[in-house]
């Protein structure tokens, strides 16, 4: 069992004791199995107790989850376990461990001890002053694509360089494959994040969107969450940073970001839901 990804393990939230977390686990099995058991081992201080597997029976016992009743392919798998809480305290955990077989008790068929790890962080900061508004360019018409979107928003904590931004859109709006994502100053703070006194483009990938029921004129789908990256430079925001943290970053906790290649609600709302993090 192989673990060649960029990141084989994900976690919808890394910051320690975050619950209702969904671990996603990406894995290329040698054998394929058809409703036999794929056993995912936590490390120690992850709680799974209440963990379940999307299309399996999940079953916890202390740090092991066995997932039975589940299929996987000769090749590439993807398994998502849900509603599981971070270790409490910050920092790398792991390995995690993967067994498929084709019975609770039966031979292994698939197997890797050191499968991955992962990094938990301390608790998230404070996203404030969260503002959104169309582009003069949009016409913010219903199911009008093509549209553009700025938010505007305050953070409360320093960056590291390469950190990134992530928006989940509310579920009515789509984000198109071809999105872009330009960053613009609010003050100065677009020198400190990218050495530019303009605007910049910044690189960004959306995930995908899935309707998960298109019944009459009220189709449900899934929220879709935007990567931003491109942070050029360590950003500190702290005006009690040290002399040796480096300069002071007036002005960068200020954030502008106009995303383009979106396509408007299939009718008119009142309220929509955001979530802005980094």
């Amino acid at each position: 069992m192989d673990a060649w990804y960029n990141n084989p393990i994900e976690l919808s939230r890394n910051n320690h004791s975050a619950s209702g977390v969904t671990v996603t686990i990406n894995f290329s099995a040698t054998t394929a199995i058809t409703t036999g058991d794929l056993i995912i081992t936590f490390p120690t201080a992850f709680n799974i107790v209440s963990a379940a597997v999307t299309g399996a029976t999940a079953t916890a016992s202390s740090n092991v989850l066995r997932a039975s009743l589940i299929s996987l392919v000769s090749g590439t798998n993807t398994v998502y376990v849900t509603n599981v809480t971070n270790p409490s305290t910050a920092g790398g955990y792991g390995p995690f461990k993967l067994v498929t077989r084709n019975s609770q008790y039966g031979q292994i068929i698939d197997a890797n001890y050191v499968f991955g790890s992962v990094g938990i962080a301390a608790t998230a900061g404070t996203i404030s002053n969260l503002a959104i508004a169309y582009d003069s360019s949009s016409t913010g018409a219903i199911n009008a694509a093509s549209q553009k979107l700025k938010f505007t928003f305050t953070i409360s904590r320093d960056l590291w360089k390469h950190d990134m931004f992530v928006i989940t859109f509310d579920p009515k709006f789509t984000v198109a494959s071809s999105v872009t994502c330009t960053a613009y100053a609010v003050s100065t703070e677009i020198i400190y994040y990218n050495n530019t006194a303009g605007a910049h483009t910044l690189d960004c990938k959306e995930s995908a969107q899935t309707t998960l029921s298109a019944a009459g004129d009220d189709p449900v789908k899934t929220a879709q969450m935007l990567y931003i990256y491109g942070n050029s430079n360590d950003i500190d925001i702290s005006s009690t940073a040290s002399a040796t943290d480096g300069p002071v970053h007036s002005g960068a906790q200020n954030v502008k970001l106009e995303i383009g290649g979106i396509t408007n609600p299939y009718g008119k709302f009142t309220s929509f839901a955001w979530t802005v993090q980094t």
